[in-house]
């Protein structure tokens, strides 16, 4: 994968890279700035994880051709690569496609456990947002 013949994308601070439901289904290596990542059902707002510089984002939609689950708001200035789906016929050979789309499957059934039934949240798991922090998020999101 080729740096050079990827688009590279730039967000300010609170502009949505990735909404839930959206059928897009490119993937995005976080190259500078941070995002938070969060789930949001009802009027609640689950925050999975802060993403940084290296991390990869949409790989669920990228590895089992569907629509996003997750938002991902820029917490400040940010860049991204943005690998599209035509990438993954270029770049993987079969067998390390179906590894990766089963750890994704993998990774959604723990995320449903998180986002449905709950887990008490220790040590480096993200602590839940506070009213106000919840408000600016769903005022992004809608």
């Amino acid at each position: 994968m080729e740096k050079n013949t990827l688009e590279i994308r730039t967000l300010k601070k609170d502009e949505i890279l990735i909404r839930q439901a959206d059928k897009d289904q490119s993937m995005y290596r976080i190259e500078a700035g941070s995002f938070l990542v969060f789930h949001a059902k009802g009027s609640r707002i689950d925050p999975i994880m802060t993403a940084v510089p290296g991390t990869f984002l949409g790989t669920a939609s990228f590895f089992l051709n569907s629509e996003k689950i997750l938002y991902a708001v820029a917490l400040e200035d940010s860049t991204v690569i943005v690998i599209p789906p035509e990438e993954k016929q270029k770049q993987f050979p079969p067998w390390l496609a179906n590894i990766a789309k089963s750890l994704v499957e993998k990774t959604l059934d723990n995320l449903n456990l998180i986002t449905n039934v709950g887990i008490k949240r220790k040590g480096k798991l993200m602590s839940p947002l506070s009213i106000e922090e919840q408000r600016h998020f769903f005022g992004l999101i809608k």
